[in-house]
């Protein structure tokens, strides 16, 4: 693919979720192909400690929840970090980037309608890594995006088993 037709935010608003998929399949593939880098490393860092703070301060009260870390037992280091979660409620991207004090892109398996949505547009900035995990080409544009984030000192955050964990927590060691 040589050149790529970007759309604008209204015409990507008026399209089916399958259509607005293949389009960012399409855009992923395009920037891959180009080696065109990910944007915004730096950026994030300095935005993630104030949408931190939003989430902190402001989401938290109005949903009503609290989060408590046991046992933290993280380490300073300058290297880059892969943290790696179970899905646990509603609100658990908003509590992982809360939890999280750095900045972190997520690994994001099919976002449908998230591309457009305002909540979209938070995780965007949060930083995000979206893959259409029903398409092999594309799960390994996402991991080798992944790697380039890595390699350039940013962190992932990823959910392994792709869905929710609904069997009641047990605290091991206590």
């Amino acid at each position: 693919m040589d050149k790529f037709e970007k759309k604008s935010m209204r015409e990507l608003k008026r399209m089916p979720v399958d259509e607005l998929s293949a389009y960012y399949r399409a855009l992923r593939k395009y920037n891959y192909e180009h080696n065109i880098p990910v944007k915004g490393l730096k950026r994030r860092k300095v935005t993630k400690k104030v949408l931190r703070l939003i989430i902190k301060y402001g989401l938290n009260r109005l949903s009503h929840r609290k989060v408590k870390v046991i046992n933290d037992e993280s380490t300073k280091t300058e290297n880059p970090r892969i943290y790696a979660y179970t899905h646990f409620c509603r609100y658990d991207i908003e509590t992982m980037a809360e939890v999280i004090k750095e900045s972190a892109y997520f690994l994001w398996g099919d976002p449908g309608k998230l591309y457009v949505q305002p909540a979209g547009k938070i995780v965007k900035e949060l930083g995000a890594v979206f893959v259409d995990t029903d398409d092999k080409m594309d799960r390994h544009i996402g991991e080798k995006t992944a790697i380039e984030i890595l390699k350039r000192k940013g962190n992932i955050i990823i959910t392994p088993e792709g869905a929710w964990l609904m069997s009641p927590y047990k605290i091991v060691g206590q």
